[in-house]
């Protein structure tokens, strides 16, 4: 008795030369590589994304690149793809931090060209179940994605796993932003003490990233002007050095309101360091505080003053809702006091905080318009 017919490993596409399906459900493009030996590629996604693929193919064999196999392991691809990153060496350190801690212990020693969204929607998985944040998880993402964006433009790759990930399978990100009222920040200022009352004065009345508050020079406050000049960041690097700023925007004059100068006249005379090139905020010696130990101790006078949850960055927020909220500032003008790359960036990041601006302006309006009568009917 005959057995019966196994089950094709792969049929083709009708209407698609050189696309497969597969037993597992999955896409696969046929070509020859440059040695003349065929080829099968799984592609992930849609037949779209297998059209794409093989496309991708055809036209790197016409621009007469070699076309073979790549044995190279994520992890070896990582290792050369950040000598070439150009970004600010800060940037640089994170997304390295971020990919040896997270991603290479779990993926790297996969191939390049064979890491599926499958895998990283485990390792999102993995770093949950071991109770990392959706701000790490999405941290680990973040080299990982443009690590594969650069292999995808070379060609190794026919897409990124991470960019086909599903919305539900993404990193649960906070949906609501950690906020300051007038009477919070009036209780961090009290617990912050002397050494650092001056310094959140500036993250909440400037708005300025921790980076930049400690790379203030007094050659940078214009009292006469009342305005601040950003001009440089301290870096995270333990070495305390001044660095480039996060954007070309970061480099901005903020407006220094009169009580703010204030503090800060009280902080020069009380200096031992106020020559216009020595440092606003600095250590024994005029070296310039450190961010990480800097950002620890803000930590600690919110928790003295009942504020959980609350870091400088946070002061940074306070400062933009007073520009949105407070004052009904517009977009662009809010967006170069906070020196954000572009408007684009402010509008998504405190979407919200226009909109209610907006709302409540309309609201009070009908309401004035519909019902104020009855008031002035009374009078």
């Amino acid at each position: 008795m005959s057995s019966p017919k196994s089950k094709a490993r792969r049929v083709r596409v009708k209407r698609n030369p050189g696309i497969y399906l597969s037993s597992s459900g999955k896409y696969e493009i046929a070509f020859r590589d440059s040695d003349g030996r065929l080829r099968f590629k799984t592609v992930e996604g849609s037949l779209e994304d297998a059209k794409d693929a093989l496309a991708q193919v055809r036209a790197r064999k016409s621009r007469g690149e070699r076309i073979a196999p790549s044995k190279t392991t994520l992890a070896e691809y990582a290792d050369g793809w950040f000598e070439t990153l150009t970004v600010r060496p800060s940037t640089q350190r994170v997304y390295r931090q971020s990919f040896d801690r997270y991603v290479r212990p779990r993926l790297g020693a996969k191939p390049l060209a064979s890491l599926t969204v499958d895998d990283v929607a485990r390792l999102i998985a993995d770093m949950t179940r071991a109770g990392y944040s959706g701000h790490t998880i999405n941290g680990a993402l973040t080299p990982l994605s443009k690590l594969y964006r650069h292999a995808e433009r070379a060609g190794l790759v026919s897409s990124s796993p991470v960019r086909k990930l599903d919305k539900s399978e993404r990193p649960k990100l906070p949906g609501e932003r950690r906020s300051l009222d007038s009477q919070d920040v009036r209780r961090l200022l009290a617990a912050a003490g002397k050494p650092f009352r001056p310094l959140v004065a500036v993250g909440a009345f400037a708005g300025l990233r921790i980076g930049e508050a400690l790379g203030l020079r007094w050659e940078d406050i214009d009292f006469e002007h009342g305005v601040i000049h950003v001009r440089r960041t301290i870096e995270r690097n333990g070495l305390r050095t001044a660095g480039e700023l996060k954007t070309a925007r970061s480099r901005r004059s903020v407006v220094l309101v009169p009580e703010l100068a204030r503090v800060l006249r009280e902080q020069k005379l009380a200096s031992l360091y106020s020559q216009p090139g020595d440092y606003v905020f600095c250590l024994a010696g005029g070296k310039p505080r450190c961010p990480h130990a800097t950002a620890a101790a803000i930590l600690r006078a919110a928790r003295r003053a009942g504020l959980e949850g609350v870091t400088f960055h946070t002061l940074r927020h306070a400062f933009a809702s007073m520009l949105i909220s407070g004052l009904k500032l517009d977009v662009e003008t809010v967006s170069r006091q906070l020196g954000h790359a572009n408007s684009a960036i402010t509008l998504k990041v405190y979407s919200h905080e226009f909109d209610a601006a907006r709302n409540l302006d309309a609201v009070r309006d009908a309401l004035s318009e519909r019902f104020g009568h009855l008031l002035v009917a009374e009078a």
